[in-house]
């Protein structure tokens, strides 16, 4: 193993978590359209979804949908909640 890392054919390690563990069991991606008239506001939503608790990933992806984002909650009744406080009041989407 010192032999492969020193000749760099491993380039390091990951850990594997256990989600339950870390009370984020239930995962979804959620896609999110922002309205015609702000699509100049999508730089700024995408920073505004990284700062909700929950929020793992902001993709920026292509079709009729803008963003797409992965959340992690601790079941399935909290990512509901989440969608309900964070992102259904939002202007522009």
């Amino acid at each position: 193993m010192r032999l492969l890392e020193q000749r760099g054919v491993i380039r390091g390690y990951c850990a594997e978590i256990d989600p339950d563990v870390t009370g984020a069991s239930a995962h979804a991606l959620i896609q999110v359209r922002v309205q015609g008239n702000r699509r100049d506001q999508v730089t700024r939503l995408s920073e505004t979804f990284r700062h909700i608790p929950g929020v793992q990933q902001v993709f920026l992806i292509g079709g009729d949908k803008d963003l797409m984002l992965h959340v992690a909650c601790a079941s399935v009744p909290a990512l509901r909640d989440l969608i309900s406080e964070h992102l259904w009041g939002l202007q522009a989407v």
